[in-house]
């Protein structure tokens, strides 16, 4: 909690010195996200995962460092997770997060109409956590937010395009976004139930996903 606190800090520090240039903009974006995670489960036989599409929803703040450059800041909520089906057993994380992604943005060009490339790193706070199970004819969740560690870290990456109009800026853009620390909190006989049966593991959990989205912005100071 502590990072997130001193990485917000940062990034309100960040605008307020932006709130008077030309350049800057706020805006609002949504989209999807095609989720999965880095877990390999062996006792459970479960060796990849498949991707869980989910949403998610923020704002944007991008301050214009030079013509070229910009220091974009996307806070978002944002769903997590990942599902494995096997011999008719189907097995699905998921998690919900605060997401606060700070990205250096390369333009290309100076047209209305500019392609740009994006990367930085994330900090997400987790608000919840859920195995869900179906067996047969049986399906049920089981919350295990008091296993998952509070704070995910990593880095991304990605490109986008901008379309500057008249009085507003339309924008979308294709990232993957790469957890880099173990999100993992069960320990050695940690376990919840599920459908009488004991579920838990030790391995290593990293999120991992493939994010679009599009959304709309507004030039400040103009």
């Amino acid at each position: 909690m502590k990072k997130v606190i001193v990485l917000s800090v940062l990034m309100i520090s960040v605008m307020a010195v932006g709130l008077n240039a030309q350049t800057s903009q706020l805006g609002i974006f949504a989209g999807i996200n095609f989720a999965n995670v880095d877990l390999e489960i062996p006792e459970y036989n479960i060796d990849d995962f498949d991707d869980k599409t989910t949403v998610e929803v923020g704002l944007l703040y991008e301050l214009g460092l030079t013509q070229c450059l910009g220091l974009c800041f996307q806070p978002m909520y944002i769903q997590k997770g990942a599902e494995v089906d096997d011999q008719g057993v189907t097995v699905g994380l998921s998690g919900s997060y605060i997401e606060l992604p700070l990205f250096l943005k390369l333009y290309i060009g100076s047209q209305a109409i500019r392609p740009y490339f994006m990367a930085g790193p994330f900090v997400g706070y987790n608000l919840s956590a859920n195995v869900d199970i179906s067996l047969l004819d049986q399906s049920g969740d089981v919350d295990i937010k008091d296993y998952i560690n509070t704070l995910d870290m990593g880095v991304g990456g990605g490109a986008g395009i901008s379309i500057s109009m008249d009085k507003l800026i339309l924008f979308a853009e294709v990232k993957y976004m790469m957890g880099l620390v173990d999100i993992n909190g069960f320990e050695e006989g940690d376990f919840v139930e599920v459908f009488g049966q004991q579920f838990g593991f030790t391995e290593s959990l990293k999120t991992r996903g493939i994010q679009i989205i599009a959304g709309v912005s507004f030039p400040l100071g103009q």
